[in-house]
């Protein structure tokens, strides 16, 4: 029996903290009349943060290669999500500077 990690998430390889979980491989026997019924656990934790988000481990897929039994643990990647920009309020308008007004002119006097 053997195991690999894939990600399930396209453009996204997987972490060495994610395949330091990789189950070691071991050896099984089987017979034409007997069917085995082999599943592996799911790996702990089953999640798994990295700086820039978190892989979630999906589940096991059981391929046969020959007379090798492989299963293939699918992993997930959720990116962290950048905190929303919080709106800086708008200044208020202040009204513009006037000039010194001209005092009015007493024409009498």
């Amino acid at each position: 029996v053997t195991y690999r990690f894939e990600s399930a998430t396209a453009d996204n390889n997987l972490p060495a903290e994610v395949l330091s979980l990789l189950p070691q491989s071991g050896t099984y026997t089987t017979s034409s009349s007997v069917a085995i019924a082999f599943v592996p656990e799911a790996p702990m934790p089953v999640e798994v943060a990295v700086a820039n988000g978190t892989w979630t481990f999906l589940g096991y897929q059981e391929v046969e290669e020959g007379s090798n039994l492989t299963f293939v643990g699918k992993w997930v990647f959720e990116a962290k999500q950048d905190p929303s920009p919080q709106p800086q309020p708008a200044p208020t308008p202040q009204p513009a500077p006037q000039p010194n007004p001209v005092p009015p002119v007493n024409p009498g006097g």
